[in-house]
């Protein structure tokens, strides 16, 4: 593992972005039937990206893949309501 100011930079961001991000959506979710699915979702993409912060392996490469899965799953989570929907 690498830490140094650039590694320590994105560690903060990273963390600082996410806690935001998982504040505002206990709000917006709250009425979810799958909310635990939602934020075990959020937060093993937050996990990947801090794990990618860290590395300095190429074995790093597998997070970017949990990542964009996790990404996936997050963007298709609402695929029941009409209004999520893609237009067509």
């Amino acid at each position: 593992m690498l830490l140094d100011g650039p590694s320590l930079d994105l560690l903060v961001a990273v963390s600082g972005i996410s806690s935001l991000i998982q504040i505002y959506s206990v709000g917006y979710m709250h009425d979810a039937p799958r909310f635990k699915r939602f934020f075990s979702y959020l937060s093993l993409f937050t996990a990947a990206m801090l794990a990618w912060c860290w590395q300095q392996l190429p074995a790093v490469l597998y997070r970017l893949e949990i990542m964009g899965a996790c990404s996936y799953f997050l963007i298709s989570f609402e695929f029941e309501r009409d209004a999520a929907a893609l237009p067509g």
